[in-house]
């Protein structure tokens, strides 16, 4: 009896050091993760980073999963997220490179407003002059010069985001009404003609490849949900 007494305190002081063990090793992991991400996905205003993985496989380089947040990362020079998200699973990184070195799924959510898109469309140096996106509650608002029998004019368009089929790191604007004045003009004219300022966003130049599954607009803000490859991510 005294013998089986005696082992439970220590059953139990060799668990509460294995778990000790195990949260150490993922805070490291997670602060290793977090110092590289301003070099290798971009400046931001603060990462959070969360990793899940027991002691052992984190040794070795493997993590269950990889839990990255920032806010107002600026992924290009002339693009800022408001929010990044990145969820990835069957991590495999690098601690002394300090190198994700691939993943078997990340889940990729970016939300951009209308200040940060704003800033990025007048940078475009292919977006039309005075064109002007809105992101309204639930679509968008596009206001487009044109020009008719020989006088200029704006068409104020509606519709929503989707990406491009062909390259799912774009997003397109899609018209579904417009209007000159009060005058209605058949939305697949203007689709035509929206060559001018699609894409919308373009997420190519991103250093982490990302492809684009939908794109939703809510409450003013425009929500990004795709997919990350995150193969090689260094600094």
């Amino acid at each position: 009896m005294t013998r089986r007494r005696a082992s439970r305190p220590l059953g139990a002081l060799a668990a509460l050091a294995l778990l000790a063990g195990c949260q150490s090793a993922q805070t490291t992991a997670a602060h290793k993760i977090a110092d590289a991400l301003p070099r290798s996905l971009g400046p931001a205003a603060h990462y959070e980073v969360q990793v899940e993985g027991d002691t052992f496989g984190l040794a070795r380089g493997r993590a269950r999963r990889v839990h990255i947040i920032g806010e107002q990362v600026r992924v290009i020079p002339d693009m800022t997220l408001d929010m990044l998200d990145v969820d990835a699973h069957d991590v495999s990184f690098d601690m002394g490179a300090r190198r994700i070195e691939g993943a078997g799924q990340a889940v990729f959510i970016g939300t951009i407003g209308q200040r940060n898109l704003s800033n990025y469309l007048t940078r475009r140096p292919k977006f039309l002059p005075g064109a002007a996106v809105q992101l309204q509650e639930r679509d968008v608002l596009a206001e487009v010069p044109i020009m008719v029998a020989g006088l200029h004019t704006t068409a104020v368009v509606s519709g929503t985001l989707a990406p491009d089929p062909a390259q799912r790191s774009r997003l397109d604007f899609i018209a579904d009404a417009a209007s000159l004045g009060r005058l209605p003009i058949p939305a697949r004219l203007v689709n035509l003609a929206l060559g001018e300022i699609n894409p919308v966003f373009d997420l190519s130049r991103v250093r982490v490849p990302i492809a684009l599954a939908r794109a939703d607009v809510i409450n003013h803000q425009m929500v990004l949900q795709g997919t990350a490859h995150l193969d090689n991510l260094r600094p």
